[in-house]
């Protein structure tokens, strides 16, 4: 834990946050500033940034100059459990104390955090304490402290920093209470580490009533956990709203039948001011940062935190992302494949369901080629009918024809002048023409068709001779009111 030169605790409590700064000074650790921070009016940690805002005003007004904190949680806020773990390494110790943490809080596991308190050995079985607390006491310590305007470089047990404060003193390496105005905390001490943590729901300790309800609380702690060698001495850390006047430690002494002292704040660190003794819980939390070991326990950097992945190298991400590709190319090609075989599928269907019709229409365009072929090149008659239809109105029920009968065939040839060369005769006889006689009868119901038939075969007077021609009235017409019948010549190309 890397933190300045100083360093604020901040000791958490029902409702009131106490406050210690401390410093390293010449070779020992020294009290600079100290505090009782009252929760105002409808605030709480359930309000974080008003609180931390109030904080920080407190703060400002008692002259607090380090940003660097480290927050010691109630035990009240925790949940404890002591845990036998086998001899191995730390990681494997964090690997057991997980599995069992699950089995214990297994509802609870994605609302919690979880680290342990205790020093595990390769050589032998040891007992460490688990220590849980709510995730949300975590975020609302955060919240508030960035409010505040700290920098939160951990988050503890008060009690546990407390208990290894004291074990450096006579008489600490056993039971250690810590008496506050809300109530009071205990701690079995092993050492530098806690092996059990209690809070006591007493209510104060300034009368003899209240004392003798808080030995009979603390017997009844000692009852329910094993001594395991644990020394039967008691130190008494007394709150800033302890009776100075009773004797507080005697009174325990004699309830409890134990040896019961009451350590002084200056026999750890250096301060001038004898009221200092009330803020040791915020003075252990502020040491326990400056210690090299760390803290006892830390929520923010937990020994149960999940391990992070492992690093995967350049080379290994390389050929993941090779064979990433790899798979989406084949995946793709694939996945064109289908698409082709589908659209395959889908125009083989077309093609069978429209099958019929490309038959008929191929059926139809034969008849229009054959047709075409004997329009242009076929016999005589049918370009003489060709011809003749596109002379009649397009207007149905107009002109009609009744008979239409073809007489003679004359073939006329400009005849080749005398003396004339190979070349000019061979002219001469492909220029001979086809010349055919016809006659023609039909109705009309007007004589105008009939006329405008006859103007239009004039003026065609390459294809048509017009020679005898007759039009006559019918007296009782049926379809048509004028009969007609024209002779004409017609030449061929």
């Amino acid at each position: 834990m890397k933190i300045g030169n100083k360093v604020l605790g901040l000791a958490i409590g029902q409702k009131s946050i106490l406050l210690a700064e401390v410093a390293p000074r010449s070779g020992r650790n020294a009290v600079q500033q100290f505090a009782e921070f009252t929760f105002p009016e409808g605030l709480s940690l359930a309000t974080p940034e008003k609180l931390g805002e109030a904080l920080g005003q407190f703060m400002k007004s008692h002259r607090f100059s380090t940003r660097d904190a480290v927050i010691g949680l109630p035990a009240k806020r925790l949940v404890t459990r002591q845990k036998e773990v086998p001899p191995a390494k730390p990681e494997v110790v964090a690997s057991v104390l997980r599995l069992q943490a699950e089995g214990d809080f297994s509802a609870e596991m994605d609302k919690i955090v979880l680290d342990y308190a205790g020093t595990p050995s390769t050589a032998q079985a040891t007992k460490v304490l688990l220590i849980a607390t709510n995730r949300e006491v975590i975020e609302q310590c955060e919240t508030f402290a960035a409010s505040a305007g700290l920098r939160v470089h951990g988050i503890t047990a008060t009690s546990a920093a407390l208990g290894r404060a004291t074990s450096r003193l006579p008489g600490g390496d056993g039971w250690v209470l810590n008496l506050g105005p809300n109530g009071a905390e205990i701690v079995v001490q092993h050492g530098q580490d806690p092996a059990h943590l209690r809070h006591l729901n007493v209510g104060g300790t300034n009368t003899p009533e209240s004392i003798a309800a808080l030995a009979g609380e603390i017997r009844r702690v000692m009852a329910s956990v094993p001594r395991n060698g644990t020394p039967m001495t008691l130190a008494v850390w007394r709150g800033t709203s302890s009776n100075g006047e009773m004797n507080t430690g005697s009174l325990l002494e004699q309830r409890l039948s134990m040896p019961v002292n009451t350590p002084e704040l200056r026999t750890l660190v250096t301060s001038e001011n004898p009221e200092a003794d009330g803020y040791a819980p915020a003075v252990a939390v502020a040491l326990s940062a400056l210690e090299p070991a760390g803290l006892p326990v830390d929520f923010l950097h937990s020994r149960l935190a999940p391990p992070p992945p492992p690093k995967v190298s350049t080379a290994k991400k390389l050929m993941i992302l090779s064979a990433v590709l790899l798979v989406l190319a084949i995946g793709g090609a694939y996945y064109h494949l289908d698409t082709k075989r589908t659209e395959l599928a889908r125009l083989e269907s077309q093609i069978e369901s429209q099958k019929k019709e490309v038959e008929g229409a191929t059926a139809e365009f034969k008849q229009l080629s054959d047709a075409q072929r004997l329009i242009t090149s076929g016999p005589t008659f049918i370009k003489v009918l060709r011809d003749v239809t596109r002379l009649f109105p397009t207007r149905s029920e107009t002109i009609w024809v009744t008979r239409f009968e073809h007489t003679r065939d004359v073939t006329t040839a400009a005849p080749a002048a005398r003396g004339a060369t190979t070349a000019q005769i061979a002219a001469a006889a492909a220029a001979k023409k086809k010349r055919t006689s016809w006659t023609m009868e039909g109705k009309a119901t007007s004589s105008n068709y009939i006329n405008a038939l006859r103007d239009a075969m004039v003026a065609n007077s390459a294809r048509f001779t017009i020679g005898q021609s007759r039009v006559s009235q019918e007296a009782n017409p049926t379809n048509g009111a004028y009969g007609f019948s024209i002779q004409f010549t017609y030449t061929a190309e």
